[in-house]
């Protein structure tokens, strides 16, 4: 697999951090101000996103609805398939998009999902639609708004991310999205929480968790994501200092997902670090 490194004249004292070694087929860790790649690894290879496609479907419930926006859940549920994630929505049951946000980003539900789209439908075009033609039209609002992100390799078929031939992204799509979605105040907060307000979810992000061996203190978010043909998959996001970092790793295995996100994001804060003591030593000349 093609890697690819951010390659810049940093200072003589400074030691380039070794390459990392990943398990992931395909990678990517990015600045997450200024969109920059400092580390990919088959970056623009097609892949199955799996549950990482959640991070679109709650970045256009956050945009369209406040949190205390109330919604009915309907005959959609039905559509659940046997052995998905589910965040235990009940038909008939209200649920405000805050809660159906949780339910998408911490215990990843694909119900959760499918009645977002089902409501975001609904408000875009003014009347209720079959749970079936609900899906569809969401689909297509996604891959408008992930065309507006500059997503170009990206073509959504559902709200969730099961497996579906015709839905697929890239690491360095998944990147941007995942950028665009933590400059939003409300996503930002609600993918670093670790359990919901209710307490009702606890997040899957391992990262975030102290309890976990995978836990990982500058850790902020983001998304996980598991089908058998997308493999295990995790997008992450860290800050450390002034460095935010976007991480994304697909079709790794079930431990190797949290430590090649890790190795990604230390990579990315010391070659960052290498950056800035360069900058740092040419004002310096620039000055004296």
């Amino acid at each position: 697999m093609k890697r690819t490194a951010l390659r810049l004249a940093l200072p003589k004292s400074y030691h380039w951090p070794t390459t990392p070694s990943i398990r992931a087929k395909a990678a990517i860790v990015i600045d997450a101000r200024t969109g920059g790649t400092l580390f990919a690894k088959a970056a623009n290879q097609p892949v199955y996103p799996a549950s990482m496609t959640k991070m679109l479907t709650t970045l256009l419930l956050l945009e369209a609805c406040a949190d205390d926006e109330t919604f009915v859940v309907g005959d959609e549920v039905r559509l659940r398939e046997d052995g998905e994630s589910s965040a235990g929505l009940l038909e008939g049951e209200e649920r405000t998009a805050g809660s159906l946000a949780e339910a998408l980003m911490l215990a990843s539900g694909n119900d959760a999902a499918r009645t977002v789209a089902r409501q975001l439908v609904r408000k875009h075009c003014g009347k209720t639609l079959s749970a079936e033609r609900s899906m569809d039209y969401f689909a297509e609002l996604m891959n408008w708004k992930a065309r507006e992100l500059g997503a170009a390799n990206t073509r959504f078929a559902n709200a969730h991310g099961l497996h579906d031939p015709n839905h697929v992204s890239t690491a360095a799509d998944l990147a941007r999205i995942a950028r665009r979605a933590m400059r939003n105040e409300r996503f930002r907060e609600l993918a670093g929480r670790k359990v919901g307000e209710d307490g009702r979810y606890r997040n899957r992000n391992l990262l975030l968790q102290p309890d976990s061996p995978f836990y990982d203190a500058a850790a902020t978010g983001l998304k996980t994501g598991f089908t058998s043909a997308a493999g295990y998959c995790l997008a992450a996001s860290a800050s450390a200092g002034d460095v935010d970092l976007i991480a994304v790793a697909l079709r790794s295995t079930k431990d190797g997902r949290w430590t090649d996100v890790r190795k990604l994001l230390d990579y990315g804060f010391r070659l960052r670090r290498g950056i800035a003591e360069r900058d740092c030593q040419n004002e310096k000349k620039r000055l004296f």
